[in-house]
């Protein structure tokens, strides 16, 4: 909420980097549209509505501005701590169909000078790994069965009809996840990178922080690094090591936020390895 006396600070950096990828067929027809962009989607949130939100602006202004109905897909970068809305300033007018139209422009600009390559190396390869969950706090542990042996059915805020108190639901998933870690201590992951030309496109699960991504495009072999985000499977939030000892709504843990503190570093180094061997002809190796 605007203002709110919950906030802590500004969290962390952004990726202001736009990119546009366009296939086209030989006779020069848009074929379709590949658009990056890294920030959370969620203008519909806590509100009666469904929307696609800017990735669907986007798509659709593109698809606007140059005709012929071209396929547009939005590939949506590591936005686990970026959001659209600046709660620090009450006056901001947050509007996905703003973001939208900005976004429109800024692909105009980009499609007028992209260089047109044919015959471009195609490669896909995929690493599957195995990452950590986090140490359980035996306190947190105490206190979440505490509460639902106090309190076994959901309790409902008394300021919203129908929802149920986040310190309720914070105990249950704790406990389930501890669980669930009694079985199996680790995730299941999977990094896929595609190569078409030049250019990169790497798929991740789970809602990474973008401090990874920035790490990723960093020690890319090639200039031009997308990073997808939410694709394959879903394992809550992956922050940043600094991120977890400031603490906050991403790193409080449940199943939604389980991952060790080493996790970011453990994908941005497979990815790392990846890339490089996608892109083996640019590095020597």
């Amino acid at each position: 909420p605007k203002g709110s006396p919950d906030i802590l600070y500004v969290e962390g950096p952004i990726d202001p980097e736009v990119g546009v990828t366009c296939i086209q067929t030989p006779s020069l027809r848009n074929l379709a549209f590949l658009l990056h962009h890294t920030c959370h989607p969620v203008h519909g949130f806590g509100k009666r509505f469904i929307t696609s939100g800017w990735p669907g602006a986007w798509a659709e202004g593109v698809r606007a501005a140059f005709g012929g109905e071209p396929v547009a897909l939005v590939l949506n970068g590591c936005c686990g701590n970026v959001h659209h809305a600046n709660p620090l300033d009450p006056k901001q007018v947050d509007d996905y169909r703003q973001i939208g139209r900005i976004l429109t422009e800024d692909a105009r600009d980009l499609v007028a000078s992209i260089r047109t390559e044919q015959n471009v190396v195609l490669d896909c390869q995929t690493r599957r790994i195995k990452l950590p969950i986090r140490k359980f706090d035996p306190k947190e542990l105490q206190a979440a069965r505490g509460m639902l042996k106090q309190h076994p059915k959901p309790i409902m805020r008394t300021d919203s009809p129908g929802a149920i108190t986040w310190d309720w639901c914070y105990a249950v998933c704790l406990l389930d996840l501890y669980s669930r870690h009694g079985r199996n201590p680790e995730c299941d992951y999977e990094i896929q990178a595609l190569r078409v030309g030049d250019n990169a496109y790497v798929a991740l699960g789970g809602e990474p922080f973008v401090e990874g991504q920035l790490e990723i495009k960093r020690r890319s072999p090639v200039r031009h690094t997308y990073v997808a985000h939410m694709c394959h499977i879903y394992v809550g939030y992956i922050p940043t090591r600094q991120a977890l000892e400031r603490k906050g709504y991403e790193t409080r843990m449940g199943n939604w936020s389980k991952l060790a503190p080493e996790a970011l570093e453990i994908i941005v180094d497979e990815t790392d390895r990846l890339l490089k061997k996608v892109f083996a002809d640019k590095t020597g190796k």
